[in-house]
This record gives C-alpha cells, sequence and structure tokens, in this order.
C-alpha cells in the first residue's frame, strides 16, 4: 500500500501561476482524511538530502532543529533525557517510536498515543531550572491558544498543546509536551522548491497565517514575535496514515544500551512526504511559542529573525503585535518576489 501524499509543488517549471485555480478551498486544518495515494514515496536527490531537513524531522512542532540530526557534545550543560525506542511515558500513555530531532532546548521524538491509537510529537525539554521555567511559561501560552476561542476562524491555524507532563529521569526532571504531528515548513518547501512556489498557494497561505494571528492577537493576547517560514507547517492529510506506512516500509534500529555515549540514543529519522497537486487545497498552522509573549507584559525582548524584524525592533522603538503583520508581509512577499527576480522581470 501506497502513502497518502501531502502537497508537492512544481521545481522546474519556469513561470508560476499568476491566478487563482479554481475551486480551491483552504482543507479543514483541524481533520484529516484517510485516502491513500497511488504511489510510494520517492527517495531524495543527493541535492534534497544535502539541503536543511524538510520533512517530519524539520516539521515537528516548536523545534530549533540542528540540521542532520547531530547532538550537542557539552555532556555538563546537556541536560537532555536519554529516551529508547520503546521507552513509556506518562503512565505508559506514550511510547517511544523514532526520533525525529534535537535543538537547544529540546529532543523531539516520534510516539505513539497507546490511549488513542494514533502518533504525536512527543518534546522532551532539558531538565536545567532555566528549560524547565522556558517550558512552563510556554504551556501556560500555548493553554491559552488551546481553549481562547474554537469558533475564530484563526483557531485552527494554530498548532495547538495535545497534554503535557513531567517526566522523570537519570539527569532531572523534564517537562514533556505533546503536540499533533504536521508537515513540512514553509521554509523547507522554499527550499526544496528552489523558492518556486505557485503565487495562488503563497497568498491563500498568507491569508491563513493572518488569521491565525488575528486570533493570537484579538482572541488570545499573544504576540508570537518570531514569524517565519520555518514556523508555519503544512496540513497533511492524513497524516497518521502517512507515518505508519514510514514505519511498516522503513523500520529504524532501536538504541544502543552498549554506546558509551548516553545522549546518542537513535539516529535521527525524517519522514519523507511526498505530494500532491498545487492545485489541491492547503491548509497551514503557526508553530513555536518559545519566543511569544503577552500583548499586556511584554517583558520579553522582540527578538525576531533578522529578515522578517519590523522597523521598529531595528530602532530599539516602542513595538507591539504588529511586528507580527510585518514579519509575515516579508514572509509573504519573499517566495513571489525572488521568482520575478529569476525571471529577469523585477518588479518594485
Amino acid at each position: 500500500m501506497a502513502p497518502p501524499s501531502p502537497l508537492n509543488l512544481p521545481t522546474d517549471s519556469p513561470t508560476a501561476p499568476t491566478h487563482e485555480p479554481s475551486g480551491i478551498k483552504p482543507a479543514p486544518a483541524t481533520a484529516a482524511q484517510q485516502q491513500p495515494a497511488a504511489s510510494p514515496p520517492e527517495p531524495a536527490s543527493p541535492a534534497e538530502s544535502a539541503s536543511p531537513p524538510d520533512t517530519l524531522e524539520s516539521l515537528m512542532i516548536q523545534l530549533g532543529v540542528i540540521t542532520g540530526g547531530q547532538l550537542m557534545n557539552d555532556q555538563e550543560d546537556a541536560g537532555y533525557h536519554p529516551a529508547k525506542i520503546g521507552e513509556r511515558f506518562h503512565d505508559d500513555r506514550y511510547q517511544v517510536v523514532r526520533k525525529l530531532g534535537e535543538g537547544q532546548f529540546s529532543m523531539v521524538w516520534l510516539a505513539h498515543d497507546q490511549q488513542l491509537d494514533r502518533h504525536v510529537a512527543l518534546k522532551i525539554f532539558k531538565s536545567s531550572k532555566f528549560f524547565t521555567d522556558s517550558a512552563e511559561a510556554e504551556i501556560k501560552l500555548l493553554e491559552r491558544v488551546s481553549r481562547a476561542n474554537p469558533a475564530h476562524p484563526g483557531y485552527g491555524h494554530v498548532a495547538g498543546l495535545l497534554d503535557h507532563f513531567k517526566h522523570q529521569g537519570p539527569n532531572g526532571s523534564h517537562v514533556c509536551l505533546v503536540f499533533e504531528p504536521l508537515g513540512q515548513s514553509l521554509g523547507a518547501l522554499i527550499r526544496r522548491h528552489k523558492k518556486k512556489i505557485p503565487e495562488p498557494i503563497v497568498r491563500k497561505i498568507g491569508q491563513q497565517v493572518l488569521l491565525a494571528l488575528d486570533y493570537l492577537h484579538r482572541e488570545c493576547g499573544i504576540i508570537h514575535i518570531d514569524m517565519k517560514p520555518d514556523n508555519v507547517l503544512i496540513v497533511v492529510e492524513d497524516v497518521e496514515g502517512v507515518i505508519r506506512w514510514d514505519l511498516e516500509h522503513k523500520p529504524k534500529g532501536g538504541y544502543d544500551s552498549k554506546s558509551s555515549i548516553p545522549l546518542s540514543t537513535s539516529s535521527s529519522d525524517p519522514f519523507h512526504l511526498q505530494g500532491q497537486s498545487d492545485h489541491d487545497p492547503i491548509a497551514v498552522k503557526i508553530i513555536d511559542f518559545g519566543s511569544a509573549t503577552w500583548v499586556a507584559d511584554r517583558r520579553v525582548e522582540g527578538v525576531t529573525t533578522r529578515p522578517y524584524r519590523s522597523p521598529e525592533l531595528m530602532l530599539d522603538a516602542p513595538w507591539d503585535q504588529r511586528i507580527d503583520i510585518w514579519s509575515t508581509g516579508c514572509m509573504v512577499s519573499y517566495v513571489p518576489t525572488y521568482q520575478r527576480e529569476v525571471q529577469g522581470q523585477i518588479r518594485s
């Protein structure tokens, strides 16, 4: 059986469409449909393999992934939990299946929810007080996002928190967050497809991101602060089917208990997600609330990624939630602007 397939965009088309495809509607961002595709995923080319990760490794919730899945060597300050394939968390509810990647704050694992028979992204924070405090602050923001107003049209375009708990391990107590698995990031899509994303798709993504920001700003009272392509993820239709197909056809080895390096619990393994036509519906969700803050309590510095930084932040002037709108404008205009330049039709 072939896996269900998410969005795929052309990489060799000389021009991008300049009109909206007829009949296209955003896919519901909160429901998955069980529809298998016609063929299995194709292996990535050497060029694609050398580029930053663009599959479930890079698209997991709120993860600053180190490219290639390399672990940090600072053992004294590591504080990671040395999870094993098959290890269970939270009263045996979540069983680790595969490692997805790691960042400065945490490791992310693909896990199976034994209670609901589905796969989830399990984010395990490092155990020091700094990372614990950061995780607990993030939980408060995410809980507000999950409950504020489900009827708002932007609600389904923000990745919500499914569960959270603490886990005691050999390196201390770790805050663990559970999220839904999503598709590749917009940033990964840009890198994979040489930035040639059709403008109707970009407009649709921009519309959904703005709905999500309206929800965050008006209903939740939250400023995201770090809007960029890597923090916008594609919703995969039947992501559970994609994961199960990959696990069945590409099983990976588990934890080497004889290893002298306790953090090398498993090789990071991305899931290669192939796609469908650029005329298919597309839905996205905003992720990563690690830098976010409350509208009414801006005690953090507004440190956005430089290419998307607003004039207020550059000039060290007072700022508010409008910095998210500026960043989104930069992000959305980036792709079509690049297409025009490479086609020799630069427009002001």
